[in-house]
């Protein structure tokens, strides 16, 4: 038989012994030998048969070595994290307990008093999470199980020392103790010391790859034991086929472990706020992970099933669940739901007693949409702490065979998702000791490369209109291309124009908003007759007849120019650099400047059918013009860009590299900072305002005291979103004037009271019936005063023409937008 090893695995329910194979290149497992892990509730608590452990260990070891015939070169354990023994000087102090027994809230309470979380996370690096090795040994301490305690071994490092002798501490695991410096890799012996837990206890530290020893007991002796990834998740990361630093890994089994590999932890506050987690990998890598609840919500459901006799076989309730439509959501991160208990009882809680949670299905349905939701939410905080931009999800161990929770992993982070394989652990197990022995060389990438050489993965793309949420959540979280309620957003799918609604921020956007419309219908209104003026707003009457739902929410305005841009994905975003161009005199020249044919410029009509047709005609030019396809960008004169293309990255890169060489033409020009306090207290009482919202920032007092800034202010706006929440027109206060009489004199002219007050040299004021309508009024209207800088340095301001303006106040449209948004 070829040369082989042999992977002990150690899941929180159940492990087995594998023999591994190596030949050509390829690697091959043999399950030789499962059994059952589960902890058991002893007078003590939660805790381990260790004893039984072994023995199930050794059976399994000596199954393999009859199949493989001699030919082993080595051993390697894995298992889960956190858990340990305790050796005396005569041996084992008592059964280990479980990391789900509720002693570890005694234990956290107590760390918690003698060190602020905060400092433990810049120390350590670790989530907070009272499963903690830190937090039981702690519990260890006050309970008096230190007193006789020689060595503290986790579990890996407990079986191995019962096969070699040998008392080590492999760093992989011992990082999930919370007490390991991340960045030198030495136990924090400081912190041990303020612990109170005694030095002496914590054993010598290896690498992964180490040989620990060679075996003296059972039927390996003589054969090596080497140190793996000994936290099973390490090996499940070396078993995953991840191509690049850009991927994030789900080791899915009892718990969900989802994360980056990095080349150095990251110990800030932002990470410890999001509660990501360091862990020591294999080759000096950084695991950066969240846990997350995983399958155990499932299988601790199925015990109670069964204790109430009610036999559910989980794989075909997950079947089951496929035909769920009307699945309930939970927050899958619930502390409530670490310890064993009645699991339908405590979902069924989190879902307000929902009487449909004792169907079966149902419930299983519910627990994995949560999970989905868990796992987005895991992957963008991920993306904002490292910087990264997440490009695909490999999907491990267990879960990867739930073909319904990897398709709504999919889903929900507009990712595509690779599923397997199923036995990445052990197979990451298994190459680690393949290269400390000779088998196998190369670095983390050589093994991968075996990885997928040797195992089958299914992949699962995401549904367009996730992968569009996806891409308006970012641009609509980046206050550089967007701000208060503007921008939308479209994908085309069958014939129909799905799009952002309404009123509904793109920062905030789900898949499920989106309205969906009928393209040929769009497209056709494009070439017909308007409208019959009696029938209402022309678009709105088109969006009508074009709904292909009965939904609450209307479309965005911008449906037209949507429809009419044959891309797949279409962004329409304010940003306010590329708006010092749009609402410019000279923006035509400066946009064929700077950009040439790569924008396609559009000059100012009316928003909606004008706008949409103007943007098919100049679209039509340019094709006529050039021969080629009109450009991924088109710049719309004092209004935004539109970006589109089949390719969310392409759509990002284009959108970026615009906005980088608009700054790079762009100075800053800035003023100092003073105080509004008072002046806006009068301004918040004579317009009776319930909030107001003040910026003495650089733009807002600098710019209104200059002439191009003095002729901004009374002008008009650049573009309808600051008609929409800030009001066409700004009062200007001066000190030492009564703002009262200023109020008053800009209602007569206006018909209206002002949203914005401007005191040149010293601010801005937004006011509004919330503190969040006032601070949405104040940030669009710097906005357009940002704009106006830019837009002075590159040529000069082109404001909105009474018409124009006009238009927008009145057009029912916006009215109901700007309800909405208020709403």
């Amino acid at each position: 038989m070829s040369p082989s090893v042999i992977a002990v695995d150690l899941g929180a329910t159940s492990g087995r012994v594998v023999l591994t194979s190596f030949e050509d290149g390829r690697l091959a497992l043999t399950e030789v030998h499962r059994f059952p892990t589960a902890a058991t509730r002893t007078d003590a608590g939660l805790q381990l048969d260790v004893d039984a452990l072994y023995a199930h260990i050794q059976d399994g070891i000596a199954g393999a070595m009859k199949l493989a015939g001699g030919e082993v070169a080595a051993v390697g354990i894995d298992c889960w994290a956190v858990d340990y023994g305790l050796l005396g000087d005569h041996g084992p102090l008592g059964r280990p307990f479980n990391y789900r027994d509720e002693r570890t809230a005694v234990g956290k309470a107590e760390v918690e008093r003698l060190i602020d979380a905060a400092e433990l996370y810049s120390r350590v690096g670790i989530q907070d999470n009272a499963i903690n090795t830190v937090n039981q040994l702690v519990e260890d301490r006050l309970a008096g199980r230190l007193d006789d305690a020689r060595l503290f071994l986790l579990l890996p490092d407990l079986i191995g020392h019962r096969l070699t002798g040998r008392a080590v501490a492999e760093r992989t695991n011992a990082s999930t103790t919370s007490l390991l410096d991340p960045v030198d890799g030495d136990w924090d012996w400081e912190l041990i010391d303020r612990l109170g837990l005694p030095r002496h206890i914590f054993p010598e530290l290896i690498e992964p790859g180490t040989v620990v020893g060679t075996i003296i007991d059972g039927p390996a002796a003589g054969i090596e034991l080497v140190a793996v990834g000994s936290h099973d998740t390490a090996s499940a990361v070396v078993g995953a086929p991840l191509t690049g630093p850009d991927d994030v890994f789900i080791s899915s089994g009892t718990w969900s472990l989802i994360g980056m590999e990095l080349d150095a932890p990251i110990l800030t506050e932002a990470s410890r706020r999001a509660n990501l987690t360091n862990e020591a990998g294999v080759d000096g890598t950084v695991r950066y992970l969240k846990n997350v609840m995983g399958m155990w919500l499932l299988s601790e459901a199925g015990r109670a099933w069964a204790e109430a006799g009610r036999e559910v076989s989980i794989p075909s309730l997950v079947v089951e669940a496929e035909g769920v439509e009307d699945a309930l959501r939970f927050d899958a991160t619930d502390p409530t739901l670490l310890h064993p208990g009645d699991m339908p009882a405590r979902l069924t809680a989190l879902v307000g007693g929902d009487a449909r949670m004792d169907d079966p299905a149902f419930l299983a349905r519910t627990v994995l949409e949560s999970l989905a939701d868990a796992y987005a939410a895991t992957v963008a905080e991920l993306a904002r702490i490292t910087g990264r931009r997440p490009e695909r999800i490999v999907i491990v161990g267990g879960g990867a065979n739930n073909a319904l929770l990897s398709q709504l992993t999919a889903d929900r982070t507009g990712l595509p998702v690779t599923a397997g394989p199923v036995e990445a652990t052990a197979i990451g197990n298994s190459l680690s000791q393949a290269r400390a022995t000779g088998l196998v060389s190369g670095t983390l990438t050589d093994l991968r490369r075996i990885v997928m050489t040797s195992s089958e993965t299914t992949s699962y793309s995401p549904d367009p209109r996730a992968v569009l949420a996806a891409l308006s959540n970012e641009f609509g979280a980046d206050p550089a291309f967007v701000r208060a309620g503007g921008g939308n957003s479209s994908v085309k799918l069958d014939g129909v124009l799905w799009i952002k609604p309404s009123g509904v921020s793109m920062a905030t956007l789900a898949a499920d908003d989106l309205v969906p419309l009928d393209l040929d219908l769009l497209n056709g209104s494009l070439d017909a007759p308007d409208p019959d003026p009696a029938l209402g707003d022309p678009v709105n009457h088109i969006a009508g007849l074009a709904r292909r739902d009965d939904g609450p929410r209307r479309p965005s305005v911008e449906i037209l120019f949507h429809a009419l841009i044959p891309d797949t994905y279409v962004v329409h975003t304010h940003p306010l650099l590329i708006n010092a161009v749009t609402c410019n005199t000279v923006g035509r020249e400066l946009t064929r400047d700077l950009f040439g044919d790569e924008v396609l410029w559009v000059e100012y009509v009316d928003p909606g059918l004008p706008l949409a047709r103007l943007v098919k005609q100049r679209r039509e030019e340019f094709t006529q013009r050039t021969g080629q396809e009109p450009p991924a960008a088109t710049f719309l004169m004092n209004h935004g860009l539109i970006v589109s293309g089949e390719d969310p990255n392409r759509i990002r890169a284009i959108s970026h590299d615009i906005m980088a060489r608009i700054e790079a033409a762009v100075a800053d020009d800035s003023r100092a900072v003073d105080t509004l306090a008072t002046l806006a207290a009068a301004f918040k009482a004579a317009v009776g305002a319930e909030h107001v919202a003040l910026d003495a920032g650089q733009i807002a007092s600098g710019f209104p005291t200059t002439e191009a800034g003095s002729r901004f202010l009374t002008d008009g706006p650049l573009i309808p979103d600051q008609i929409v929440y800030a009001g066409s027109f700004p009062v200007v206060l001066h000190p030492g004037e009564p703002v009262a009489d200023a109020v008053e004199a800009f209602r007569r002219d206006h018909g209206n009271d002002p949203v914005i007050a401007v005191v040149p040299g010293l601010g801005v004021v937004g006011s509004g019936d919330s503190a969040c309508s006032a601070k949405t009024a104040l940030e669009v209207y710097v906005d357009a005063l940002t704009v106006g800088v830019a837009a002075t340095r590159l040529g000069s301001v082109r404001a909105l023409d009474e018409r124009e303006r006009s238009f927008i106040e009145t057009w029912e449209a916006e009215a109901y937008r700007k309800q909405v948004a208020k709403n």
